[in-house]
């Protein structure tokens, strides 16, 4: 499966505004709020993998998953394939990375709240140290369906005014490890 993603960091509009215009204007369904804890490894040679640690604030849920994020095909907005799979004890599968060779990168946290219309996934995200973002991504497994699938999420995110300016093509792990160097 192929994701498909645009996402803005957010300068220029209110969270808080853009979550009404999301379900008043856009016809978004709310859905789950979470903080995730995201720890990104990395082996000798090897891809980058995400464990992600899930809590739903509301029902109290915990859920982890191990996750592949390939790399990115030459777009407008960012195309490549995951694969995420869930797992039961978050510990041992962090152990089990580092007995296989993968160390930590860093780790990212996160307060997402969740919105839904159609096949389109929106994200309001507060990234700790790095800000507010919004993220609209879309699931495809045909390729020819990819291009048109970001198109429509850039015509989104002209829909709520804001501006292709602040798009920013650097995942949340290269924010926080390009941070993590000017600080260091």
């Amino acid at each position: 499966m192929k994701e498909i993603e645009v996402k803005v960091k957010l300068e220029d509009i209110s969270p808080m505004a853009l979550a009404r215009q999301l379900t008043e204007e856009l016809d978004f369904v709310s859905g789950a709020a979470v903080k995730d804890e995201d720890v990104y490894y990395q082996g000798n040679g090897q891809p980058i993998l995400r464990l992600r640690i899930s809590r739903d604030i509301l029902a109290g849920i915990t859920r982890c998953y191990l996750t592949y994020k390939g790399p990115r095909e030459a777009s407008v907005c960012k195309i490549r394939e995951e694969i995420e799979t869930g797992v039961e004890d978050p510990q041992a599968t962090a152990l089990l990375l580092e007995r296989l060779g993968f160390t930590s990168l860093v780790t990212v946290k996160k307060t997402r709240r969740y919105y839904y219309s159609g096949v389109v996934t929106a994200c309001l995200d507060a990234v700790e140290g790095l800000g507010p973002f919004l993220e609209l991504e879309m699931l495809s497994a045909q390729d020819s369906q990819q291009q048109e699938a970001g198109e429509e999420l850039l015509a989104m995110l002209g829909k709520m005014g804001l501006d292709p300016k602040h798009l920013t093509y650097q995942t949340y792990l290269e924010l926080a490890v390009e941070k993590e160097g000017k600080q260091g």
